[in-house]
């Protein structure tokens, strides 16, 4: 619940050069956001070791990649957390040798059926239905695994210390094959994939409406999210009154972006919800921004955007916004 109207910070200049610290703050947010979402989204960075452990302690490389390619943002969280100071293992003799493709494939394949899941919840799907799209998901399975394994193989009981001279090349190698890898898993749930394409001849008319409305509905949620989350900020920042707030927030949620539908890739929307508001502002008329907000408010937030412009390569290298058709 937002404060009231006399509840709310009033924000004066204080000088020259005010203006000019208000969009550095904001825009040092939101790059910074860039920066740790996409370090965050690349590859767990190892944990920290004290100096007694720096001269011993070695990572399983086959063990980072596996967890920063398949599993999702909060589980990969949570387990960095817990095994932060655990000593590196050997990989699991399932992931050796012949072993390593078949169990690539597995888990590919439960990525690949989570927008089965979500269309399936729905209901309404018949048999044959099912037997169409579950071909199509194992299709697009083994297709991207076929493409991951080779990759995978390299790291699989790879042990590095931390004070090799190979160290930083090596890494620096590892977050371009791991952010490649997961470039062809995050392709399972785009428009690209067999599974995406066969939907419009499977699904009934009336279901495939049904999916259009559901997720129309899903991306408007998630962006309704992302603008409430950032305009907590601009209310910070500019000193906006309940008006202001309501009239800014009308402008933005009518501009929502080519949002993805996956659950993985939502959580990245998420985590870059200022960059992704940035570029909706650029889109809105000079006069609509003029009249939700005052002249002062409007020059920050032009400033703010300007600086974007350069970032939205960055933001379709991560996959948002999605390009439009």
């Amino acid at each position: 619940m937002r404060p009231a109207r006399f509840d709310r910070p009033r924000w004066k200049p204080a000088g020259t050069g005010w203006a000019e610290r208000v969009v550095a703050i904001m825009i040092g947010v939101a790059v910074v956001a860039v920066a740790n979402a996409e370090d965050d989204l690349l590859v767990d960075e190892p944990p920290p070791v004290t100096p007694l452990q720096r001269q011993t302690a070695t990572w399983d490389f086959g063990a980072y990649f596996d967890r920063s390619v398949f599993e999702p943002e909060p589980e990969r969280k949570i387990s960095f957390i817990n095994r932060a100071n655990a000593p590196a293992t050997a990989p699991p003799a399932e992931t050796t040798g012949a072993d390593a493709a078949s169990t690539s494939l597995a888990r590919v394949l439960r990525i690949a059926e989570e927008p089965f899941a979500r269309i399936d919840s729905l209901g309404g799907l018949t048999e044959p239905q099912r037997r169409k799209l579950r071909l199509a998901i194992e299709s697009d399975a083994r297709r991207t695994a076929d493409a991951i394994d080779p990759v995978r193989r390299k790291y699989l009981g790879m042990k590095l210390n931390q004070q090799d001279g190979a160290w930083p090349e090596r890494m620096k190698e590892f977050r371009a094959d791991v952010e490649a890898c997961r470039k062809q898993l995050a392709l399972l749930s785009s428009g690209e994939s067999l599974f995406m394409k066969a939907l419009p001849t499977t699904l009934a008319p009336e279901q495939h409406a049904r999916l259009a409305t559901e997720t129309d509905a899903s991306l408007d949620f998630l962006w309704r999210t992302i603008v409430a989350r950032v305009m907590v900020q601009f209310d910070d920042v500019l000193g906006l009154d309940e008006k202001q707030h309501e009239n800014l927030e009308s402008l933005l949620l009518a501009e929502r972006p080519q949002l993805p539908s996956g659950g993985r890739s939502r959580l990245t929307a998420i985590q870059l919800g200022p960059q992704l508001v940035a570029l909706s502002l650029t889109r809105i008329e000079k006069d609509r921004l003029a009249s939700a907000v005052s002249p002062r408010q409007e020059n920050l937030l032009r400033s703010f955007t300007n600086t974007f412009s350069d970032l939205r390569q960055i933001l379709e290298h991560q996959g948002l916004p999605q390009k439009e058709r």
